[in-house]
């Protein structure tokens, strides 16, 4: 819908596009480790592949955000209704809620390394 309603062209979604495909991989990935650190009952490589899989997580999480409140939520908020937004992109409102947390994650990320 946006894509169809937005002013002009922008290159930004090819690369929200991708960073959807990204974050899909990465959850895959974390979901696997987790398996993986359950089948081994927590070796300490299956530990170190979750922190690594939840770093590479929050890092492409971090800059998707960035990158939707810079780019994709101005143009929403000029060619989406109420109504809309409330129906349609709820994804975009998870999105927002999330972007508040992200840092609190990446704290408690630190803590956990």
């Amino acid at each position: 819908m946006l894509i169809k309603r937005a002013p002009k062209p922008d290159t930004a979604w090819s690369l929200i596009d991708a960073q959807h495909q990204a974050v899909r991989s990465c959850l895959d990935t974390a979901g696997q480790t987790i398996y993986r650190f359950i089948s081994t009952e927590g070796s300490a490589d299956a530990k170190q592949a979750i922190i690594n899989a939840c770093r590479s997580l929050y890092e492409i999480l971090d800059q998707h955000f960035s990158i939707e409140e810079q780019r994709v939520l101005p143009i929403a908020a000029q060619v989406v209704t109420p109504a809309e937004w409330g129906h349609e992109l709820v994804g975009c409102a998870i999105s927002m809620c999330l972007n508040r947390y992200r840092y609190t994650l990446a704290e408690h990320c630190r803590h956990v390394v």
